[in-house]
C-alpha cells in the first residue's frame, strides 16, 4: 500500500465522523488537505494490471479498452498518465483547460472550495477551472507515451468573462494546439457552473449556439485530423432541450455528447442527500455556489441519456457518454442495456479508491 492508498483508506472511514463538524471546518480542511492527496495519488506508482479484451468499446473510429474512464477536472495539466494506464483504465482525459492560466476560486478565506458528503456519496466544488493553460498543457501531452487502445483526450474551454471575440479565437488555437500534440479526442465543456458569468449551465442559448457554431465552422469542418471533438453538457439539461441540441451538434460535425457534468439545482439534491449532510451542503451553495456530483445524479445521467439514444438510431458512431453518479459495477451494466457505451466517473472513483486502492477499476471489471 503506497502513500495515496493509506490516505484514501484512512479518509474513507474519517470522513463520516468529520462530517459531524461545523460546515466552515469540514469545507476549509478538504479544501486544504485536498492538494496534499492529489499530489501523492498523481505521483504515485502502481503495478500494471490486464484489462480483458472482452471489455473494449469501438466507437467513432477509437477503440478504448473498457467502458470506463476518468471525467475531466481530475488531471487538469495531463498529471497521472501512467498512473491511469497502469490502474486500468479505458481511456485517459487531461483538461479542463483555457488559454490563460487560472488560478482557480478562493473566498471566505478558502481557496478552491470543495466538500465532501460521505453518506450520500457525494460532493461539492467551487473550484474555477484552475489549469496552466492550452499551450503548456499541449507541450505536456505531446510527450506522452501512447499506448495501443488507451486514446488520450483533452477537455477545452473558452475563457471565462473574456468577450468572444477574444476568447473564440484563442480556444481555436487551443484545439490547434491539442490536435499537433496527437490526443486522440477533444471534450468541448459547456457544463462548468463554477466560474464568471456561468452560473446555470442547463440554458442553450445565443452566446452557447455561436461558439459551437464557431467551432463547427472553423475547427471540425476545416480541420485534415480525423479527430472527434465530443460536447460535454450539464446534467441539468431539460430532456425538452436535447432533440434540438443534437441536430444542431450532429449538423456540425460533433462526434458525441456527453451528459453530463455537475448540478446546481440545490433544492432537489437536498432531497436525495442525508438528512444530517444537509446542513453542510447550504453552508456550501449558500457561500460558494458550485457545482454538485456523485450518486445524486446517478438516475438522471442515466435518464438523460436514454433519451439521447432515441435520437441517434440511425448514427451508430455518434458517441453518447454517461458521466454523474457513476459508482459501481451495476452503473456500467445498466449503461449497457442502454447502449451507451461509455462512463466516466470522478466523485466515484475517488469512493471507490478509498476502498480498493490500486485495484480501483479491476474490481469492477471482474464483475462485468
Amino acid at each position: 500500500m503506497n502513500t495515496a492508498e493509506l490516505l484514501a483508506r484512512i479518509d474513507s472511514y474519517a470522513r463520516p465522523l468529520l462530517s459531524k463538524g461545523r460546515p466552515h471546518f469540514i469545507t476549509k480542511f478538504y479544501s486544504h488537505t485536498r492538494k496534499f492527496f492529489l499530489d501523492s495519488f498523481f505521483n504515485a506508482s502502481f503495478e500494471k494490471i490486464n484489462v480483458p479484451d472482452s471489455l473494449s468499446v469501438t466507437l467513432g473510429g477509437l477503440t478504448f479498452r473498457s467502458p470506463i474512464f476518468n471525467a475531466a477536472g481530475m488531471f487538469k495539466n495531463a498529471e497521472g498518465y501512467e498512473l491511469c494506464y497502469a490502474l486500468g483504465a479505458g481511456a485517459y482525459l487531461a483538461g479542463t483547460t483555457t488559454s490563460q492560466k487560472r488560478y482557480g476560486n478562493k473566498k471566505n478565506g478558502i481557496t478552491l472550495p470543495f466538500c465532501p458528503y460521505p453518506k450520500s456519496m457525494a460532493a461539492s466544488n467551487w473550484l474555477g477551472l484552475p489549469n496552466e493553460g492550452h499551450t503548456e498543457v499541449a507541450k505536456r501531452i505531446g510527450k506522452l507515451k501512447h499506448y495501443k487502445n488507451f486514446p488520450i483526450g483533452i477537455s477545452v474551454a473558452a475563457d471565462p468573462g473574456m468577450d468572444e471575440e477574444q476568447s473564440l479565437p484563442l480556444l481555436l488555437d487551443g484545439l490547434k494546439r491539442y490536435t499537433d500534440s496527437g490526443v486522440h479526442f477533444i471534450e468541448l465543456n459547456e457544463s462548468c457552473p463554477n466560474t464568471e458569468n456561468r452560473a446555470d449551465s442547463s440554458i442553450i442559448d445565443e452566446n452557447l449556439i455561436r461558439r459551437l457554431e464557431y467551432i463547427g465552422n472553423n475547427f471540425i469542418g476545416k480541420r485534415q485530423s480525423k479527430t472527434p471533438v465530443f460536447l460535454k453538457f450539464s446534467n441539468d439539461i431539460l430532456q425538452s432541450q436535447l432533440h434540438d441540441l443534437f441536430h444542431r451538434v450532429q449538423q456540425l460535425g460533433f462526434g458525441g455528447i456527453n451528459i453530463g457534468n455537475t448540478s446546481v439545482r440545490y433544492k432537489e439534491i437536498e432531497t436525495l442527500l442525508s438528512p444530517d449532510e444537509i446542513q453542510t451542503f447550504r453552508y456550501f451553495y449558500t457561500n460558494f455556489g458550485g457545482g454538485t456530483s456523485g450518486k445524486v445524479l446517478n438516475k438522471i445521467s442515466l435518464e438523460l441519456c436514454k433519451a439521447l439514444m432515441k435520437e441517434i438510431e440511425n448514427n451508430k458512431d455518434f458517441a453518447i457518454i454517461r458521466t454523474g453518479g457513476i459508482l459501481s459495477a451495476k452503473d456500467i451494466k445498466e449503461s449497457q442495456e442502454n447502449n451507451i457505451t461509455l462512463n466516466q466517473w470522478y466523485t466515484g472513483f475517488f469512493e471507490n479508491f478509498g476502498h480498493h486502492g490500486r485495484n480501483v477499476y479491476s474490481h469492477i471489471y471482474h464483475q462485468l
